[in-house]
């Protein structure tokens, strides 16, 4: 997954070269928690939850760079967002994203 870090903010050099190591990471860990729960349907928020509460990642981590690491993965096919929503902590509307494994689309999947 190239270009995990979305720079909006024009980082260059070494600033750069960090945030683009720190989001891929954040990458690889929320693939990680989705592999790790293949049958689970999951929002941005119950994904960072967990990965927070498991000293995963820490609190500090914006839930931003979690959704950014969701959309990052779903465009590799790693993960697949489903037409399931759901209330989110703060009573907003999520969608849920579930596990999919490569080579695969399976259309039974969804809840909806």
């Amino acid at each position: 997954m190239n270009n995990s870090f979305h720079n909006t903010v024009d980082l260059e050099g070494d600033e750069l070269e960090k945030a683009e190591d720190n989001a891929k990471t954040q990458d690889e860990k929320v693939l990680k928690f989705f592999h790790e729960n293949p049958l689970a349907y999951m929002t941005p928020s119950y994904v960072y939850d967990k990965l927070v509460s498991s000293g995963a990642i820490i609190d500090k981590v914006p839930k931003t760079s979690i959704r950014r690491a969701m959309s990052n993965l779903a465009k590799a096919h790693k993960i697949r967002k489903t037409g399931n929503k759901t209330k989110g902590p703060l009573g907003m509307v999520e969608h849920e994203w579930v596990y999919e494994p490569e080579g695969t689309t399976d259309p039974y999947h969804d809840k909806s």
